[in-house]
């Protein structure tokens, strides 16, 4: 059959020499656990890279069950036998071809469809990035246009259909979201600690990890025994009124939410979806909110417990912090550091963020962790004196925007009035402050780990001052103020402004120095 992920060099990929390959599963899977040369995927869209990387995890430590070895040892023939193994009894490598004619057999993220036709099918679509088979919510309108891949390859429509069937959320009636997200509207992020960005050595890393933690997670989720529970979900039939149970689940189970098959239409695959009454999975309600022992989903200790739903802002430093001193937040067998992991470390999290009806930006990011600081985080005492610095800091970012910052700038707008009101949008410096804290933060928290108290807080202060004063520097050039009162309005923001760093940085000053400027209102 056209399309044997098993057999066809059907995904192409990039290797180190700058130069691409085309290559099966099998053959990818034996290029990441044997260390080979293996750069990325050439028609691998940023947003698509999350789902494609889990799957391959998840894929491997299933197919290698109880044997972590497995997956780091193998040549494509090995790796294609047990991947058959995990579909035992179907004829042609059904599971595994994207294009399955017989529709009573599953085809790759594809269920057998029981009405035996697509009848009652919408489609067909020609290409793998239109809104219904896209995780981006595209039309003629947005600046990301439906139909960009012109002449679509078979590893655009399996990274397409990979990303929409393991990460979409609710979509509208008949169009539910996978498991593994809190409610509809969330998203599937990805957080986890990697030795390098090498696709290899995180592959490596996490294969090792799940291959080890597997039983006692199933034991932990009470999922009964490991060699019955369901692990590839697009095999099984699917009418759209029926949901299986997350409990007949493996932890590693790869998901499908949608009702999809690709057929061939004049030599060129083309796709097939319809709706659901039902989701997969059973109701969200009986799922936790999402907290379903996923490796890398960082899990809010709330009650009950629920999966990270990543907002608008991305991965600000914020949240970084929080996620990666696990303040509030646990789960996650991959977002844990490891005995056997290297001295330096990647801290790394994306997520597709979506909204109502939109996307909201996919968001990623990578913190390089050094040696000296990766060893403290193993000791608790140590974790918590960094955490606790991070959070004084975020606080203190916070507060000098709010109370120093925002009043000068509303003195600089509003003229120097007597009495200056509240709110006004500041958002046009809000943005660059906030960037500039963001890509900072980190590498001075690393940087100023060591040193005492009083210099940690003066080091940052320091830092504060000089991004509060350019901001208001830049805001005095830009911001339209009357020339008749425009002297008046740049003294009194300069005033307040400097006033604010003695009240909200003390440490920039001597304690006797008499306080000469007006108060904040």
């Amino acid at each position: 059959m056209p399309y044997n992920l098993l057999e066809e060099p059907l995904i192409r990929i990039r290797n180190r020499e700058g130069g691409t390959e085309d290559r099966s599963l099998p053959e990818v899977l034996a290029l990441l656990g044997g260390g080979s040369s293996l750069e990325g995927f050439a028609h691998l869209q940023p947003h698509q890279e999350p789902a494609w990387y889990v799957f391959l995890v998840q894929l491997a430590a299933l197919a290698c069950g109880d044997r972590p070895e497995d997956g780091l040892h193998g040549d494509a023939s090995q790796w294609k036998e047990r991947l058959r193994r995990l579909t035992p009894g179907f004829p042609q490598d059904a599971p595994w071809s994207l294009v399955m004619e017989d529709l009573a057999l599953p085809a790759f993220m594809q269920p057998p469809v029981p009405e035996g036709g697509l009848k009652q099918f919408k489609g067909p679509l020609n290409a793998p990035d239109y809104g219904s088979l896209d995780l981006l919510v595209t039309a003629k309108h947005h600046d990301l246009k439906a139909g960009r891949v012109r002449d679509p390859g078979p590893d655009h429509w399996l990274f397409a259909l990979l990303a929409l069937q393991t990460c979409a959320g609710y979509s509208g009636k008949s169009y539910y979201g996978v498991a593994r997200m809190n409610g509809g509207y969330g998203s599937r992020p990805v957080v986890g600690w990697a030795p390098s960005m090498d696709w290899g050595e995180r592959f490596r890393r996490d294969l090792r990890i799940l291959v080890r933690e597997h039983d006692g997670l199933i034991r932990d989720l009470e999922r009964g025994n490991g060699s019955e529970l369901r692990r590839l979900l697009w095999i099984e039939p699917w009418n759209g009124e029926s949901s299986l149970p997350l409990r007949s689940c493996d932890p590693y189970a790869v998901e499908i939410s949608r009702r999809i098959r690709m057929v061939l239409k004049e030599e060129r695959a083309v796709a097939y979806y319809k709706g659901t009454t039902q989701a997969r999975l059973e109701p969200r309600s009986d799922l936790l909110k999402g907290s379903v022992g996923d490796p890398w989903i960082p899990v809010k200790a709330d009650d009950p417990p629920q999966a990270l739903t990543v907002s608008a802002r991305g991965f600000h430093y914020d949240l970084c912090s929080r996620l990666l001193f696990r303040d509030g937040f646990a789960g996650g067998i991959c977002t844990q550091l490891q005995e056997d992991d290297p001295p330096e470390m990647y801290f790394h999290a994306s997520a597709l963020t979506r909204g109502q009806g939109k996307t909201e930006g996919f968001h990623e990011r990578w913190i390089r962790v050094p040696a000296r600081v990766r060893r403290r985080l193993f000791f608790r005492e140590e974790e918590q004196s960094l955490a606790r610095l991070a959070k004084d800091r975020v606080q203190r970012t916070g507060d000098f925007w709010k109370k120093v910052v925002s009043w000068a700038l509303r003195a600089l707008l509003q003229g120097g009035a007597d009495q200056l009101k509240a709110g006004g949008n500041h958002q046009r410096w809000k943005e660059p402050y906030d960037a500039a804290v963001d890509a900072a933060f980190f590498p001075k928290l690393w940087e100023d780990s060591e040193l005492s108290a009083e210099d940690q807080a003066r080091r940052w202060a320091e830092f504060l001052r000089d991004q509060g004063r350019g901001v208001l520097q830049r805001a005095e050039k830009e911001a339209p103020i009357s020339d008749a009162v425009r002297e008046r309005a740049v003294a009194k923001a300069w005033n307040l402004f400097e006033n604010g760093l003695r009240r909200q940085l003390p440490e920039l000053f001597n304690p006797n120095e008499e306080e000469i400027h007006e108060p904040i209102p």
